[in-house]
């Protein structure tokens, strides 16, 4: 479940670890930990829900085992879009569960 905090920075502790919130930069947590964080920091923080991507778009994602990136959809196929992954420059599907934000061009094609 995808996560933000609504105004400033927000730092949320558990044991064994923590997360820094701050709007406009959704953060992926577990179902259960997302519950536990919206109970505990109700009004301060509340669920982003991303639209599905289209060609054109480009998304920024994460992914669990290298660093986050930022690419251009290519396409999209159920729940896996394709993009050009710049780090290991070449074609790869990724899930959509991967998406942190969907930007998508204007009329110029220049992101905003």
């Amino acid at each position: 479940m995808l996560i933000e905090a609504i105004k400033g920075p927000l730092l949320y502790r558990w044991p064994g670890g923590q997360i820094c919130l701050e709007p406009g930069r959704p953060v992926a947590l577990s179902p259960e930990r997302a519950q536990k964080v919206l109970v505990r920091a109700a009004g301060k923080v509340r669920v982003v829900t991303l639209q599905p991507p289209c060609p054109g778009d480009w998304v920024e994602w994460a992914s669990p085992l290298l660093p986050a990136g930022f690419g251009e959809v290519l396409k999209v196929d159920g729940e896996s879009f394709l993009v050009f992954h710049p780090r290991t420059d070449s074609l790869c599907w990724l899930p959509t569960s991967w998406i942190l934000t969907v930007r998508k061009p204007d009329a110029g094609g220049r992101l905003a």
